[in-house]
């Protein structure tokens, strides 16, 4: 039959067509080889019974399977077939398939598991290569982590003082409630917790039951209820995820500064548009990875501990071996015990499979063939196994304990792969060090120690595994599974009696939940913020221990002394001969060093004052008048200043300011402020400079009125009249309101209050002129860069003064020292309880806020609504304060013996002289109105720049100094201008020292020129540097590590250039890398000595080095030395240093210095990131081990050092021809 009579017949009969076709494929199935397939599981019910029975049980189903028909076997579960494998060495050949060429494909097993809800761009390898790498540095990071475990501890303590006060709790949905508490404010911070966390903790656990539902996957999603369910409970978190990375995207000013993981994940520098979406779904997965299985392993350890008293006494015992931080945090790496109870449940629950996709018939390390399609591996099955765990169906955490010979065999399980709780490889869940953070530093601990908890209901004998009470429920959880129902714990607090040397003893009972304690004897070794119950808010007692003397006990055995502060004094006696001659020298050296001013220029400050607040009520009569008022009403309505401040405390010194506060009646608004009563200044012939700064968070005036300075704020009161006999003490003043007029309020009242609180002002006053003397001259004076400021060092002055109201200025001082030295951070400095009041606004209390539990050394102001004096205060600042402190205790105990006179105290500090290597930050502008703000905005970032820095793990501080050094600069052109802007200083340009912050500029107008002209015509270009000193450590015995603070420095440039006013083309910052010997003279005083430079280093053959060491950059093939500008040599923030040695004549020189890397990824013009293909990838390395391989010297591959420098130099011309050529094909997105 020819071809056309065949169309014909399979046209006119197409049965004929079907029939051929059958024939065809079953001819080819029957000839074609077949390899030999796996067995499949069999049930007594056919079809849908290894579905049920794998979904009812899956742990017995796939341990009885393997029973049955060995290693391999397949399993339908209706809607895919899969081959399961189960034991150590298939598990292990699993896990080791890890890429595509292997035939074994992982992510199209995730794509098709993902059920079409999450985005495609999710699977995307660019976006899985930035999701691990943001996993790795803002989660697994030992700095991160920190901080984390610290929010953990806190979380933790909230809800178990809630658990206490309740009859009883479930014990597993309350451990889901506080593991997704503790996660969300990981992740999302503690604002967000406190906004969603009650809408969000029953989505997801909806989202986790449907998930599991069978019918999800047989069905499309709007089939079937679970799915459609599953598909409402996504698609609102993912609303909600959503909304809030919009919401920090947009506002990056403020929650840049915050340390959750989504802030992190938005502030990274490779953050590219074509992923944006993916960021909210990979928050969101987020907290369902880190719940499923960690929620149910902390009730099922909780639950079989409870079940056995050894165990749990065992564990009880290693807690109290390993006392926690000041923050609540236990040092897990010191408690195995606990890992092992962690390990053991996960062997028993976790109910992780191992899923991947084969892309072809697969090999086994048996010879058995794995069919094409899904393979999994079950390591729950695989951990039942009794060759590899004796009484394998035992909750026994001594199978991960080692041995009497001191071996463990967990490593050997684990690197077999016969032991799997967070998979394996580069698969493996990058969730297990916040894992362990979680639960062993933080919520078993703080759990096991502080509270005595049993089970009230809900077990039944027989059950579970260990007969532990209860089955495990395998239907409904994802993950470790909950028990089929729920039991019912008790928590209390436990009471506890502790003694401390000399015999004195520390009592705290439970009251109300809440403790008290008495404070007559010593604080116990773990402080946990005692507190007693006053008006519904703590009142933290003294967190330090005080030595008892003979002169404490008699004062006490005369009757109870006045209470100043929250606390009953230390000490009543009266200063004795020796300390009020101590007290006489100390005042004059006071005077000695400049620190009061002469009667006639106080004389002079009480006119100036006299005649403000004559200009005031002129002021509020005038406003009044113009608004319809008669001259009388308008006269009546008064008007009042008051000062706050240095002055308002009487420890002010020649040149200070007075800050001053203007308050008015309700009708007198800010615009009238700084319009009618700025005129009337300015047309006061004694105001020399007057600048208005109406936009600052606290709108002020500056000025200079008959020589001296005055910082004029503004409050309106929402009252008619404002009469001289007003005082601000009343806190119905505050009502009706607004936030800026109460922060003003607040100087004077906050002032006021220290002063009603102190026994005796007088000595308050003398001590308090030595503390701020000592403060600034030891450059631990700058609230913006992180130190305390004037008020909270008052305040610190003044808690002492309560502790010892009889005692002398001298004695205050020394005390001082040695108190705060020993003071228990981050307990709160208080001088009064706090209090409430009338106003619907935000008061310290850490109980509530989880922010306010963040701060380092909180002070807290007495007035109301307390605040934190000291929040901007960081882990860096908090030890120089702490170092500080230690060394002035030991100057002031030599100074009370006489060894030492109280100049000593006051030596100047070595910052200049402390480091070997520092961060300059300069801000360029190119006129003196722009630059105070510009500059002042850098000011105060600098601490975020602190901040950041302090999260590598190599820098074990970073130090700002407290001010900045300004200087102008004189361009002789435009172009030379933008030149000192960019940061490239010539070398011929004229610059001289300036007080910017003294020379108070006229408010510009509108249209005013964006540069300013000296005398000669030529360019002023205004900067302001300041600087960081650098601690960078090194672990001893280990490989030295490159020190990368490219993150930080990045972060630092948006940051400053995202303010709402910057101008790139009249500002800028830069930041630049300098070795001591490098820093310029103005940061030394005249005649101060200079850190030197080291000699040059000679080579063996007594040749001079052609470039220092020990003060060269390197800037991609581009060599520069310190101290030099690098910015035009790479985009912002690609700073690197690493730490490297060299030997030389037998000698060994250690050095430090900085590797500015040149990342070819970078878009100048943009400065966004590209997108980088595998040959620039490839290219980059190339070029960085060449150049990292010349630095070092020595290399295995080219021999000795002196073998070397031809063969990278040839390897270095070549890789910069290929970066030539391959950069002229580059195109940006």
């Amino acid at each position: 039959m020819d071809l056309p009579s065949l169309l014909y017949l399979f046209v006119q009969q197409p049965i004929a067509l079907v029939v051929l076709l059958l024939t065809t494929l079953l001819s080819y199935r029957l000839l074609t080889p077949r390899s030999p397939r796996p067995p499949s599981a069999t049930t007594h019910i056919p079809f849908l019974g290894s579905a049920i029975a794998y979904g009812t049980d899956p742990v017995n189903f796939l341990v009885e399977q393997r029973k049955k028909l060995g290693d391999v076997f397949q399993v339908n579960l209706l809607v895919m077939k899969m081959t399961f494998v189960v034991g150590g060495k298939w598990q292990r050949w699993l896990l080791r398939q890890v890429g595509e060429e292997d035939g074994m494909s992982f992510w199209r097993a995730i794509l098709e598991m993902h059920l079409g809800l999450l985005n495609s761009s999710f699977y995307h390898p660019g976006w899985v290569e930035r999701a691990n790498k943001a996993l790795q540095n803002g989660m697994n990071r030992p700095a991160r982590l920190e901080k984390y475990a610290e929010q953990f501890a806190k979380v933790a303590e909230d809800l178990y003082e809630q658990w206490s006060t309740a009859e009883k709790i479930p014990l597993f949905l309350s451990g889901s409630d506080l593991l997704l508490r503790a996660n969300m404010t990981a992740l999302y911070g503690p604002a967000f917790v406190t906004k969603h966390a009650d809408e969000l903790i029953p989505i997801v656990r909806r989202f986790e039951r449907s998930f599991t539902n069978p019918l999800v996957r047989a069905l499309p999603l709007w089939a079937s209820k679970p799915g459609r369910e599953l598909k409402r409970c996504y698609e609102r978190m993912k609303v909600i995820i959503d909304e809030e990375v919009q919401r920090r995207v947009g506002d990056q000013d403020y929650w840049g500064q915050q340390d959750d993981y989504m802030s992190y994940l938005l502030t990274i520098d490779d953050r590219v548009e074509a992923f944006f979406d993916c960021y909210g779904e990979h928050l969101m997965i987020m907290i369902s990875a880190s719940h499923v299985n960690t929620a149910g392993t902390f009730s099922w350890t909780l639950l079989h501990l409870l079940r056995t008293p050894g165990l749990l006494s065992q564990f009880q015992d290693e807690i109290r071996s390993n006392p926690p931080s000041d923050s609540g945090v236990y040092p897990a790496k010191n408690m195995p015990f606990s890992e092992a109870c962690m390990r053991e449940t996960g062997r028993l629950y976790t109910n992780l499979v191992l899923v991947r996709y084969a892309e072809k018939d697969l090999v086994g390390p048996d010879g058995t063939v794995v069919p094409k399609g899904w393979v999994a591996a079950s390591p729950l099955a695989t951990q039942r196994d009794p060759e590899l765990y004796p009484q394998p169906e035992q909750w026994t955490p001594a199978h991960f304990l080692p041995d009497k010979s001191g071996k463990s065999d967990y490593a050997n399980k684990f690197r077999n792969n016969e032991f799997v709780q967070f998979g394996y490889g580069k698969h493996a869940c990058l969730g297990e060090k916040l894992t362990h953070t979680l639960l062993r530093s933080s919520l078993w601990p703080a759990l096991l120690d502080s509270y005595d908890v049993e089970i009230v209901d809900g077990l039944r004998e027989v059950e579970g595994i260990n007969g532990v009470g209860v089955e495990a429920n395998w239907r409904e959880n994802m993950g470790t599974p909950f028990a089929v129902r729920e039991i019912w714990i008790r928590v209390r607090k436990r009471e506890r009696k502790l003694t401390e040397a000399g015999g004195q003893t520390i009592v705290e009972e439970k009251m109300n939940g809440l403790l008290s304690v008495d404070t007559t004897g010593l604080t116990p070794r773990r402080t946990r913020t005692p507190t007693t119950q006053r008006g519904g808010i703590h009142s933290p007692v003294l967190p330090f221990s005080h030595p008892t003397s003979d002169r404490n006990t008699e004062n006490m055995a005369q009757g109870p002394a006045r209470q100043f502060g929250v606390t009953p004094p230390i000490s009543m006696a009266l200063p004795t001969d020796a300390e009020n001659k101590m007290n006489h020298l100390l005042i004059e050296e006071l005077k000695a060093q400049g620190s009061f001013e002469s009667p006639e220029e106080s004389e002079k400050r009480v006119k100036v004052l006299n005649e403000i607040q004559k200009m005031t009520e002129e002021f509020v009569k005038t406003v009044s008048m113009d608004k319809g008022m008669t001259e009388q009403m308008a006269k009546d309505c008064g008007g009042k200043i008051f000062t706050y401040g240095s002055y308002r405390l009487g420890v002010y010194g020649p040149g200070s300011d007075i800050d001053t506060l203007v308050v008015v009646p309700r009708h007198i608004t800010r615009e009238d402020f700084f319009k009618t009563f700025d005129k009337m200044l300015r047309a006061r012939p004694e105001v020399d400079e007057l600048s208005s700064v109406p936009d600052a968070y606290v709108p002020i005036i500056k000025m200079e009125f008959s020589g001296i300075s005055i910082d004029l704020i503004f409050a309106r009161l929402a009252i008619p009249q404002v009469p001289l006999s007003l005082e601000l003490d009343d806190n119905n003043l505050l009502r009706n309101v607004d936030e800026r007029d109460v922060l003003s309020l607040n100087g004077t009242r906050v002032t006021d209050d220290i002063l009603r609180l102190v026994p005796n002002p007088s000595v308050f006053k003398h001590a308090l002129r030595t503390i701020k003397l000592w403060a600034q001259r030891r450059a631990i004076y700058s609230n913006v860069l992180g130190f305390p400021g004037g008020v909270a060092w008052a305040m610190l002055t003044a808690r002492i003064c309560q502790l010892y109201p009889n005692a002398i200025s001298a004695t205050i001082v020394s005390k001082f020292f040695r108190i705060y030295t020993q003071w228990s951070w981050p307990q709160p400095v208080m001088l009064k309880p706090i209090e409430d009041g009338p106003l619907q606004v935000r008061v310290w209390n850490p109980k509530i806020y989880p922010h306010d539990r963040l701060h380092k050394m909180p002070i807290i102001t007495p007035a109301y609504p307390s605040m934190c004096a000291t929040h901007n205060i960081t882990d860096s600042t908090k030890r120089v304060i702490i170092a500080e402190l230690e060394r002035a205790g030991d100057v002031a105990d030599k100074i009370l013996i006489g060894r030492a006179p109280w100049s000593d105290l006051f030596a100047k500090h070595t910052f200049f002289h402390n480091y070997k290597y520092y961060l300059c930050v300069t801000a360029f502008s190119k006129t003196k109105e722009q630059h105070l703000k510009w500059y002042g905005l850098v000011e105060s970032r600098v601490r975020q720049l602190v901040m950041k820095l302090e999260m590598v793990e190599q820098i074990g501080l970073a130090h700002p100094y407290v001010k900045g050094f300004d200087k102008v600069y004189y361009a002789g052109s435009e172009e030379e201008a933008s030149t000192i802007v960019d940061g490239e200083i010539p070398a011929n340009v004229v610059c001289e020292a300036a007080d910017l912050k003294a020379e108070l500029p006229v408010s510009a107008a509108a249209d005013a020129p964006k540069v300013e002209k000296d005398e000669d015509g030529r360019i002023k270009v205004y900067t302001t540097s300041f600087y960081l000193g650098l601690e960078v450590v090194q672990q001893e015995g280990q490989v030295p590590k490159k020190l990368d603070i490219s993150w930080s420095t990045t972060e630092f440039y948006e940051f400053c250039k995202r303010w709402d006013k910057y101008d790139p083309e009249c500002m800028n910052v830069r930041v630049k890398y300098m070795r001591s010997f490098d820093l310029p003279d103005d940061v030394f005083a005249p005649g101060e000595e200079r850190p030197a430079r080291p000699e040059k280093k000679t080579k063996k053959g007594g040749k001079k080095r052609a470039l220092n060491a020990d003060n060269a950059v390197e800037v991609g093939v581009k060599r520069v030395r310190s101290g030099e500008s690098v910015q035009a040599c790479l985009r912002p923030g690609c700073i690197g240093i690493h730490r490297q040695e060299e030997e030389m004549g037998g000698m060994r020189n250690e050095r430090l210095s900085e590797t500015v890397q040149y990342h070819p990824f970078y878009d100048d013009a943009s400065c966004s990131k590209r997108m980088a293909t595998e040959r620039e990838r490839r290219l980059y390395t190339f070029v960085s081990d060449i150049c990292e391989m010349e630095n070092t010297k020595k290399h295995e591959k080219f021999g000795r050092a002196t073998n070397c420098f031809p063969v990278c130099f040839l390897l270095r011309l070549m890789a910069i021809v290929l970066m030539l050529i391959d950069f002229a094909t580059i195109k940006p997105l």
